[in-house]
């Protein structure tokens, strides 16, 4: 099974400073998917990454 956590972080981290809206709505729709299944942690982190994306 594919770790979402893992998928989201990687779509985050390889976006530019200036993400096209596909990129970033690839990026918000991983972190969604990872959402449902991340620990608390985990959650905290997707959360700083949709705040980075929506900068």
């Amino acid at each position: 099974m594919e770790n979402f956590f893992e998928r989201a972080k990687q779509k985050v981290q390889g976006l530019t400073n200036k993400p096209s809206q596909d990129d970033s709505a690839t990026a918000h729709e991983a972190i969604q998917s990872a959402y449902n299944d991340a620990t608390g942690e985990e959650k905290q982190q997707l959360q700083d990454f949709e705040q980075k994306l929506d900068q």
